[in-house]
């Protein structure tokens, strides 16, 4: 396809201006077809050069460079690539007063130029020479030096030997760092430098630091670092400022050559900012706040060992952070987790007992200062649903902060500052609270119980048992109430230890239960409770029924299930020969109704059906929890009785997909702590799952058909009954692949395969050796190019598992033990040699379809985290077919165009992928396809445009 100027600015006005998607799209084809022409460099150039071109078909053609000289500078030989050079600082002279877009392209196609082109001597004294004379050129030097180190050390988009990159690299930044540092001091301290160019030059400042090259230490001398911090002071520079001290405190982290300077230049000037921010205060918005935030943070962090070494010299800048905490910003506060968890962490080392004390008031006061962030601020009565969510979950980061000052102060100096706030809080006379805000602040403190929950003893009897007292005289608002029965639900394991409260506590959660803003916290309670106190709770088994069968019946779905799992845990702790007596009055009601329901066979309407999934829901927790504690045995008949109604009720609605998920929990409970039990039971139950799979399509039956799998696999009697299963399941997925598309139904494709990975861990021969089993592999191979990540991993699993055990079963005489694949293993399943002949068999007949969707994928479609299984695979097919597997590979390759993946990169590839199959050095393949991949991506622009 030919291409001129006038046809590239059409295209890129169609990009822009185009009304309709498709449109734009053809034009962001056309425009990446034409970045990778040889055409592409002179038509660039042409553009950039024609004044009366628009800037936006301008930026285009910038942008083009940069991608030419990052992908394809490999068409230009030496003197055409000076000449480049020689092109683009003219250009860079042409633009060098904007627009700004333009002249950042230019810089960046020159600093890959730079990298690239090891004849242009001396870069940075060329360009300070051409452009660091005038000030009105000191911009675009300037720009230059500031995208060079990211260039240079982040665009892996460039392809070069690592020798030549390292020595480049060397000789373009860390040699020419004192030149820079001079450079830029030099311009710092003129007095008619624009405040934008200015700017410039604290950004590129940052820059040479984060790429290591400038060093704090290589800054003494220099006026650049007390510039940097008296930049805070000018509202328009104070964010560039706020990086740039933040990159030179990371960049003077602890270590022994920086500690000096540390001390000496950066040290005293972090206290003139703390005395600054102080000053500022009153004036403060956000935007500056969140910056003083930053740099303390970065400080804390950065010197977390000097902080610990030296306490009582660096505490001001732990105090600078907790004057930070206190602004009321909450996108501010977070900034400051990760240091509190590390100091905390370090605290709480062996070695550093006596250093910890030191930093109790500190930690005082740091959950003073949560508590004051927890409060639900006076308009969260206004909030969107968004905004409810986002300081939930505020709420509970700053839990776990919290977690981290019990572990540094104690237990009990952690409790005393919440139980101080609700000691304040209990009326004299049993009122309301006092102010608006009141229930805010009680709540806050509440809150913050429950979070340090995780890290009390429960041994602490010291302000614990007063706090427990507390809680029923707090003011009865529906908040509090909520929040008080969330602790009590937090602390139940401190309650085992404290048998003497349940009284108490059950009567308050009681009472939470009637109250309809506190239900759903009361059930969560209870359930706690229950779980943590069974034994202590046997004699309160009545009550307990009292209020199961009053509240369940009228209370949300949710609020049942707790109540039920609650009550499990009591009655299967009951000793074995009264765990029926105590299960029956609970289940009675339900089983009537069940058999009733069941017993109509059809019929139900929507609530009945709603009705029948909570039952069957509600009785097997009520089986779970009690085989799950052993105690299963004594329900066995009672469980059998339940299977029959559950047959017939999945008979008839196998299609209703909630309730087939509560008929599937109860199958998996049958087949998981009663499975000793239920053996008797497989046969039918195969049966009915496969009825209802084939019937259906849902695949929580092929969940249950899996646990079936790894639960009677051994000792091996069953494997028929399971094979069969398999067979018979498998005949239902061929029947829906001929009805629909099983890319549709990510989720059955997902669970049949991990159905045959279960079964081919247990049994793989038999599975090689069935006549489906080739047929299956080449249903499946075009539901590679399957979006669903789930479903591609579990086909991911199975393939990789069946070409294991193929590796490891097939005799490879080339081999040397030296050369075996890494993922091979000694006590890998050992498959009879006609299996091992249908596997090898089966891969074979459908190579050539399997190796394009695996390169179809490892170029384009496969989620990156997924190229690295499609290597392995393809890996896994060239050790058992070296003879015909690369001439596969080669027949993809050679219909990959070339403006794609140039002729040359093409024969470079294959002719490594020859000398690993002919060395039988397999574990290198997959780096070099990993390679490709990324190679591919890059310069085809996946999912990009033209114009980035």
């Amino acid at each position: 396809m030919e291409f001129t100027v006038a046809g590239i600015c059409q295209t890129v006005g169609e990009l822009y201006k185009s009304s309709t998607p498709e449109s734009q799209q053809l034009a962001n084809q056309r425009l990446l077809d034409f970045q990778k022409t040889p055409q592409a460099w002179s038509i660039a150039d042409n553009i950039l050069n024609n004044s009366a071109i628009s800037p936006e078909i301008k930026i285009f053609a910038a942008q083009t460079l940069r991608q030419k000289i990052t992908y394809d500078l490999s068409e230009l030989d030496t003197n055409a690539r000076i000449s480049l050079r020689d092109s683009l600082l003219n250009l860079l002279n042409t633009y060098c007063n904007g627009p700004k877009a333009i002249t950042t392209q230019v810089c960046l196609s020159l600093a890959g130029l730079a990298l690239q082109v090891t004849e242009w001597d001396n870069v940075l004294n060329h360009m300070i020479q051409l452009f660091g004379s005038k000030s009105e050129s000191v911009g675009c030097l300037i720009e230059f030096l500031s995208v060079l180190p990211d260039e240079i050390n982040n665009n892996d988009r460039i392809v070069m030997d690592m020798e030549v990159y390292r020595e480049r690299s060397k000789t373009l930044l860390t040699d020419n760092a004192p030149l820079v540092v001079g450079a830029l001091g030099q311009y710092m301290q003129q007095s008619d430098l624009k405040a934008d160019v200015r700017r410039s030059i604290l950004e590129c400042f940052r820059s040479w630091l984060k790429s290591g090259d400038i060093t704090a230490e290589s800054l003494d001398q220099s006026p650049l670092m007390g510039m940097a911090f008296q930049s805070l002071q000018i509202d328009d520079l104070f964010e560039t400022a706020v990086d740039v001290i933040c990159c030179i405190v990371f960049e003077s982290k602890d270590n022994s050559t920086s500690t000096q300077t540390i001390e000496r230049e950066i040290y005293p000037r972090l206290l003139e900012v703390r005395q600054l921010m102080q000053v500022k205060r009153s004036e403060m918005d956000d935007e500056m706040a969140r910056g003083f935030c930053r740099i303390f943070t970065e400080a804390c962090e950065s010197y977390l060992y000097l902080l610990t070494r030296n306490a009582p010299v660096f505490e001001p800048l732990l105090q600078g952070l907790l004057e930070c905490m206190t602004y009321p910003d909450l996108e501010i506060v977070p900034m400051t987790f990760n240091f509190w968890d590390q100091l905390a962490e370090y605290l709480n080392l062996p070695g550093q007992r006596a250093v910890k004390p030191h930093y109790g008031p500190l930690f005082a006061t740091l959950v003073d200062i949560i508590m004051t962030h927890l409060r639900y601020p006076s308009e969260q009565a206004t909030w969107t649903a968004e905004q409810q969510d986002q300081f939930r979950s505020f709420r509970h980061q700053m839990g776990d902060v919290l977690k981290a000052c019990v572990t540094v102060i104690g237990d009990e100096a952690a409790l005393a500052r919440p139980y101080q706030v609700l000691e304040a809080a209990v009326p004299n006379q049993g009122g309301a609270p006092t102010s608006n805000d009141a229930w805010q602040t009680i709540e806050a403190a509440l809150f913050t119980l429950r979070a340090m929950g995780a890290e009390i003893p429960r041994e602490s009897d010291g302000f614990m048992p007063k706090i427990m007292a507390l809680l029923p005289r707090l003011p009865s608002q529906p908040k509090i109430r909520y929040a008080a029965t969330l602790v009590i639900s937090r602390y139940t394991f401190w309650t085992h230890a404290h048998p003497d409260l349940i009284p108490f506590q059950l009567d308050f959660i009681c009472n939470g239960l009637k109250d309809p803003d506190v239900a759903a916290a009361a059930a969560m309670a209870l359930r706690f409770l229950c779980r943590d106190c069974a034994e202590w709770l046997f004699q309160f088994l009545p009550q307990l029924h009292q209020l199961y069968t009053a509240l369940v019946p009228v209370a949300h779905h949710q609020d049942a299930r707790e109540l039920t799992e609650g009550v499990a845990h009591v009655v299967a702790s009951l000793p074995a020969d009264q765990i029926l007596g105590g299960l029956q009055p609970f289940c009675e009601p339900f089983l009537v109704r069940l058999a009733a329901l069941a017993d109509r066979n059809g019929g139900l309407d929507n609530s009945e059906r709603q009705e029948l999934g909570y039952i069957l829901e509600r009785v097997t927790l009520f089986f779970r929890i009690a085989g799950e504690k052993g105690n299963g045995a004594p329900l066995n008949d009672l469980l059998g009785q339940v299977w029959t109604y559950v047959q017939k009720v999945a008979t008839v609605y196998h299609a209703d997909n909630q309730l087939s998920e509560m008929i599937c929990q109860f199958m998996h409970c049958c087949v998981g702590p009663f499975a000793a039990y239920f053996v008797s039971q497989l046969g039918p139950l195969a049966e009915l799952l496969v009825h209802c799979f084939s019937n259906s399509g849902l695949s929580c039956y092929l969940w249950v058909a899996k646990n079936c799998v790894r639960r009677y696999s051994l000792p091996g009697d069953q494997i028929p009954v399971l094979l069969n299963l398999l067979t018979h399941l498998g005949q239902a997925y061929f029947n829906m692949a001929n009805s629909r598309n099983l890319a549709d139904v990510p989720d059955v494709v997902e669970d049949f395969n991990c159905l045959l990975v279960a079964c081919l861990h247990e049994f793989p021969s038999r599975i090689f050796e069935s006549p489906w089993f080739g047929p299956l592999l080449a249903l499946q191979i075009p539901l590679l190019a399957i979006q669903e990540r789930y479903a591609l991993g579990a086909m991911f699993k199975m393939h990789l598992l069946c070409l294991d055990l193929a590796v490891n079963n097939f005799p490879n005489p080339h081999e040397s033990p030296s050369n075996a694949h890494h993922h091979r293993h000694q006590d890998s399943n050992h498959l009879t040699a006609a299996a091992v002949n249908q596997v090898v068999a089966a891969y074979r007949n459908n190579g050539p379809g399997l190796t394009r969707a695996l390169m179809s994928g490892i170029l384009e479609q496969f989620n990156p985290s997924f190229v690295g299984d499609a290597a392995t695979a393809l890996t896994y097919l060239f050790e058992l077919m070296p003879t015909e597997a690369p001439g596969w590979l080669a027949d993809i390759i050679s219909t990959v165009p070339d403006h794609a993946y140039p002729g040359a990169s093409k024969q470079s590839f294959l002719a490594a992928v020859t000398n690993i199959v002919q060395n039988r050095t397999w574990a290198n393949l997959p780096r070099r396809l990993r390679d490709l991949s990324a190679f591919y991506r890059r310069r085809n622009h996946l999912g990009g445009l033209a114009t980035e």
